[in-house]
């Protein structure tokens, strides 16, 4: 895949995970979240736009945003027990931005900023492999 062609791929999911997210803020639907395609889309943005060990200058802040609402969206719909994985994608997704743009956080996740500094290359795995 050239760079082009990346690039409309890449748009086309944070569009995708953008309005999976906005569907079940507005209705509440959690289909929209927890499909097959929810998680495929996730992973393959993931792979194209999230680094372990990303320099702050570099990170895909879009792609952590729409990762990070679609996993912490998960966390709040799956069954305690079945929502952790999801619950750390989102945290360390958004601890990367949180300094940047904290309005941009879940509320109950504006706290993360300047912590969980550590947790990319963890929440990559868990991301690309879930």
């Amino acid at each position: 895949m050239d760079h082009g062609q990346a690039g409309d791929y890449r748009g086309r999911l944070l569009r995708a995970l953008r309005q999976r997210v906005e569907i079940f803020l507005e209705s509440g639907n959690q289909e929209s979240l927890t499909g097959k395609a929810a998680l495929s889309e996730a992973q393959a943005l993931a792979r194209l736009a999230i680094t372990p060990d990303e320099p702050l200058a570099e990170i895909d802040v879009e792609a952590h945003l729409a990762l990070g609402w679609l996993h912490w969206c998960r966390s709040q719909v799956l069954p305690e027990g079945q929502n952790r994985a999801d619950l750390s994608a989102a945290r360390g997704l958004f601890s990367a931005i949180a300094e940047m743009l904290p309005d941009a956080l879940p509320a109950q996740l504006r706290h993360l900023s300047g912590i969980d500094q550590g947790l990319p290359p963890l929440v990559l795995a868990a991301v690309v492999d879930a």
